[in-house]
């Protein structure tokens, strides 16, 4: 598992351009917030496992968090 003070570096050093990017993609600020922490929770189960450049991860996680939200949204839609 990938070490507390590893983790927070990563944090502080990748958030902003986590966020702006989920910004970007979503146009809203709240939800690019909720999105960066599922983002770097998600960073911090499978960090150790990849071998790719840690701000290309994330933001791979980045996508993922997003798709799965619209897909819930429209989801939510169709129920009611």
């Amino acid at each position: 598992m990938i070490k507390r003070s590893t983790l927070e570096s990563v944090y502080r050093t990748y958030m902003p351009d986590v966020y702006r990017y989920l910004r970007s993609l979503c146009g809203d600020d709240a939800a690019a917030e909720d999105l960066v922490q599922e983002t770097f929770y998600r960073a911090y189960l499978h960090l150790e496992k990849s071998r790719c450049p840690i701000l290309k991860f994330c933001c791979f996680w980045a996508r993922q968090q997003l798709r799965k939200t619209r897909e819930r949204e429209e989801q939510d839609k169709r129920r009611f």
